[in-house]
């Protein structure tokens, strides 16, 4: 599963952690603590 989401959008999904994928804009909003 995590490998087909990598697939079908390796540029707007990155990894945090094992198996947990969140776009790019909500990574940052982690990052940001929102």
């Amino acid at each position: 599963q995590a490998s087909k989401i990598l697939e079908i959008d390796f540029l707007d999904h990155v990894i945090i952690g094992d198996e947990r994928y969140v776009s790019l804009k909500e990574k940052t909003d982690i990052w940001e603590g929102k």
